[in-house]
């Protein structure tokens, strides 16, 4: 059997109605809880990454204040007159433990509104890297030593802020600052180094901000460029950023952003943070796991909110279903009794919304139905007696053109040349204008019109104009729009001729696609900018016929230019679309 295809018209409208509420209303709504969750994943991810972004900070920020302590300190050892003095001194690389030095230094390092139980030690050491003294309980490898002093000396900062391990591998931060002479501008003179233990630099941080005291749980700190974990929960680690993060780098990643990664192997969004003054990459962990539990608590209440819209707008449709489906039944009862010819009954519904304004124009059509009946009859009868009437004055153009080769044979009888030729002339107009029908003609047949006009308008001319033509091989077949150009030439015969004899040109050429033809005279001319003349001249029935009849046939971009001034003469310039005819 066929397969019937299916045609919405054949659904009923309550049917077609309820169909397309439903799609209007659960398709925008499916399509708006997924663009939701996905907004509001992405809002809750930035919010809550914002926080924690601002988390950072704030811990940085905190970070920042201890350290500068230690600057502080790194200062008042470097500007100590006996350190100074010592400094300068010990230009040979020799060590010299002086009491005073050591003393002086341990004053300054031991400064009571400064010092904190997480600096844990100092070292001076002279320009060649020589250390002169020490305190507390951490010494460097001296390998290490001698690499961060070369380091620091190749630098052009004067203090920096280095994660290392002493002999002991016990993490430390170093503080390494160059000392320069107070008494000779730019000469550097040695360094000093300030030891921190960075687990309980990031305890007293905790402690200092109370409020804040959850700012540092979920925090990583790893060293830049070398990928390796520093910190872990304010707890050293000797772990690779590998073995904590999953196909993400932290160190390609800072600002405002977030990424999604896992952190040991745990879902989680992070952001980063990069410190100031140490260089540190600060890695801020959020469970997504919880992030994805507070969205499901606000998708089911937005669930719930939009069954309540379901449901009211159900009991809406059910509502707009009876005031659609009743009215259009009574129209189509009503149709049906109009087309057994009953128009005895109106639909009278007086209501004002669209299908009240459609009964009340069906109602107004029935009344006019029955009235056309009515008038039919006679407006037959007219109609029968107009055509009579068209017909019985019609004019014969066979009888007007016997009638003038009747008095053309009487004038070349009586050998009066001007009349025989003047009615041979309009005998081709009167053939091309009354019986031929054809719209574009060659440009070779226009021009022979416009001769035998001109032929005619000797008699009453003559010898008051002369003509000329320039004609491009190609133009000649050129297709035009019949009696174009006689119009043209009869506006430079009426408004040209004064006392001298009357020059015409017609020149037509073929230009990029284009048949461009020009009539000039050389005759009277006037002001193209005087309106009241212009609209005198120009606006007749023939030229505005030939400049519509261009327009509409071909487009709005072609048609007739008039460039004219008085005692210059006029120029009309007819551009056309090139379209060669065939050959006749």
């Amino acid at each position: 059997m066929p397969r019937r295809k299916f045609h919405i018209r054949k659904m009923k409208i309550s049917a077609r109605l309820t169909v397309s509420s439903l799609c209007m209303c659960l398709i925008p709504v499916a399509v708006l809880l997924v663009l939701f969750y996905n907004r509001y994943q992405t809002t809750v991810y930035d919010k809550l990454s914002v926080s924690k972004k601002q988390n950072l900070e704030l811990l940085a920020a905190a970070v920042d204040y201890h350290l500068i302590k230690c600057e502080n300190i790194s200062d008042s050892i470097m500007m100590d007159a006996t350190v100074q003095s010592t400094l300068s001194k010990n230009t040979g690389g020799v060590q010299e433990l002086d009491p005073e030095v050591n003393a002086a230094v341990s004053k300054a390092f031991n400064n009571l509104s400064l010092w904190e139980s997480y600096m844990k030690g100092f070292s001076l050491c002279s320009r060649s890297g020589t250390q002169l003294c020490s305190m507390g309980f951490i010494n460097l490898k001296p390998d290490d030593l001698a690499r961060l002093l070369d380091a620091s000396a190749g630098s052009r900062e004067f203090k920096q802020w280095t994660f290392m391990q002493d002999m002991k591998d016990a993490p430390y931060i170093v503080l390494c600052r160059k000392i320069f002479s107070t008494e000779i501008l730019g000469q550097h003179i040695g360094y000093v180094l300030i030891y921190v233990d960075a687990e309980q630099l990031f305890d007293t941080v905790g402690q200092d901000s109370a409020e804040d005291a959850g700012a540092a749980a979920g925090t990583i700190i790893m060293e830049p460029g070398s990928g390796k974990v520093i910190l872990i929960d304010n707890h050293y680690s000797s772990l690779d950023s590998s073995d904590v993060f999953s196909y993400f780098d932290p160190n390609l990643l800072n600002g405002e952003k977030y990424a999604e990664t896992k952190v040991f192997g745990a879902d989680s969004v992070v952001v980063v943070q990069r410190h100031s003054k140490t260089g540190w990459v600060m890695v801020g962990v959020l469970p997504k796991e919880e992030l994805v539990t507070e969205m499901n608590q606000l998708i089911l209440q937005f669930i719930i909110v939009v069954a309540i819209i379901l449901l009211i707008g159900a009991g809406l449709l059910v509502q707009i279903r009876r005031s659609i489906n009743q009215p259009i039944a009574n129209i189509v009862a009503f149709t049906k009794r109009v087309a057994q010819g009953d128009f005895t009954k109106l639909l009278n519904d007086p209501s004002k919304d669209e299908i009240g304004y459609l009964s009340a124009d069906i109602d107004v059509m029935v009344a006019q139905i029955s009235e056309l009946f009515a008038k039919n009859e006679a407006s037959e009868r007219k109609k029968r007696q107009l055509e009579l009437d068209v017909l019985e004055y019609q004019i014969n153009p066979h009888f007007l053109f016997n009638t003038l080769n009747s008095f053309k044979y009487i004038a070349e009888l009586n050998g009066i040349t001007t009349i025989s030729t003047g009615i041979t002339s309009l005998c081709n107009l009167l053939k091309n204008t009354i019986t031929n029908s054809e719209e574009f003609i060659p440009l070779r047949r226009e021009i022979n019109n416009v001769s035998d006009y001109l032929l005619i308008q000797r008699i009453k001319f003559a010898g008051m104009f002369e003509i000329s033509y320039d004609i491009s091989e190609e133009a000649w077949d050129a297709t035009v729009v019949r009696l174009m150009l006689q119009p043209i030439v009869e506006n430079s015969i009426l408004h040209g001729i004064d006392e001298h004899i009357l020059q015409i040109r017609i020149r037509a050429c073929v230009e990029d696609g284009l048949l461009v033809i020009t009539i000039t005279d050389d005759g009277k001319g006037f002001d193209t900018s005087d309106r009241e003349i212009t609209k005198r001249k120009f606006t007749g029935i023939g030229l505005s016929n030939v400049q519509e009849r261009v327009r509409l046939n071909f487009g709005e971009q072609y048609g007739l230019d008039v460039e004219s001034s008085p005692g210059s003469g006029t120029k009309v310039t007819v551009r056309l679309p090139y379209t060669p005819s065939q050959r006749e």
